[in-house]
């Protein structure tokens, strides 16, 4: 029985995968956050952060994504509306600028909140396309 001392290529390929997903899991957990607030916070995270600033953005990418679900992203196919996509990426830039709400501003420049506001707005774009859950919610 030659064919089954060594696992198939495919099966080691799930082993790992599933490894990894543990891996996600636990830094969720780790981070304090659920899987939804920790791909926001991956996205504005940026290297060499102090702990005060980590927390900040953990809490920003809280705020932000409960405060979209609650207001911007309940817009029936908004995607599909020019002016809905405008106001969406207006939101997130705008939170994202305040000083109470948003990203330590110590620590990035107007540049880098530009560029994280971006990259926000494109995650929900594609996770968030419309009133129903969310890819999230499945999972």
């Amino acid at each position: 029985m030659i064919l089954f001392r060594k696992a198939p290529s495919s099966f080691a390929a799930l082993l790992k995968f599933v490894e990894e997903l543990d891996t996600e899991e636990k830094r969720a957990v780790r981070e304090g956050l659920n899987e939804e607030n920790l791909a926001l916070f991956d996205l504005l995270l940026k290297p060499e952060l102090s702990t005060r600033d980590r927390n900040r953005i953990k809490e920003v990418a809280k705020s932000l994504l409960g405060a979209l679900k609650a207001e911007k992203l309940r817009v029936d196919q908004w995607r599909e509306k020019e002016a809905t996509r405008a106001a969406v990426r207006g939101f997130i830039y705008d939170f994202l600028w305040n000083e109470k709400t948003g990203l330590p501003l110590e620590a990035y420049t107007p540049a880098d909140v530009k560029t994280k506001a971006e990259k926000v707005f494109s995650h929900i774009f594609m996770q968030y396309p419309n009133v129903t859950p969310s890819i999230y919610a499945t999972a």
